[in-house]
């Protein structure tokens, strides 16, 4: 798991007063089914928006399908574990009124993962903590390609550029 501040300046320092945005990585290495349950378990989805995939109540079943059509669900090079999608948690600041907005935080979201992934499946899941600190967004991008019907690869760099964009917007 990787967790990178985004915010003015470098990735990871933060100005005094900004308010920031936090993009948290996890690398999935479980079926999307498995983490679908999870998002969606005891109601806590507020709402979901599916980018590049079919029926929204099928999106796990529709990533993993594209996935094996390609090959990427399998183990390769002696690899222990395989890599299947990117879960990404997008996180405003609390004190960011933004943040109790549930159309700003599916927007910021959806929006983000259309300019980084957009030839990805993408499901964008919203969940409520109003009483604690608001919204948050799980993105869930697929590692195959549409367009070329390769594995998307990311490196420290990647998440870099990801988490400033995030800011940016």
């Amino acid at each position: 798991r990787r967790g990178v501040p985004c915010g003015p300046g470098r990735a990871g320092v933060r100005e005094e007063g900004a308010h920031v945005t936090i993009l948290k990585t996890i690398d999935g290495h479980s079926s999307v089914r498995a983490l679908k349950r999870y998002l969606e378990r005891n109601g806590r989805a507020a709402a979901t928006l599916c980018l590049n995939l079919g029926d929204e109540r099928e999106w796990a079943a529709d990533m993993d399908a594209t996935r094996r059509a390609h090959g990427h669900d399998r183990k390769r090079g002696g690899r222990s574990r395989t890599r299947f999608y990117e879960h990404f948690v997008v996180s405003p600041n609390p004190k960011d009124e933004a943040a109790l907005d549930k159309d700003r935080v599916m927007g910021l979201a959806a929006r983000w993962a259309r300019e980084m992934f957009p030839d990805h499946e993408i499901a964008v899941v919203l969940h409520d903590d109003a009483a604690r600190a608001g919204y948050h967004a799980h993105v869930v991008v697929n590692c195959t390609n549409l367009a070329t019907g390769l594995k998307l690869q990311m490196g420290d760099k990647d998440q870099r550029r990801q988490a400033n964009r995030l800011q940016r917007i």
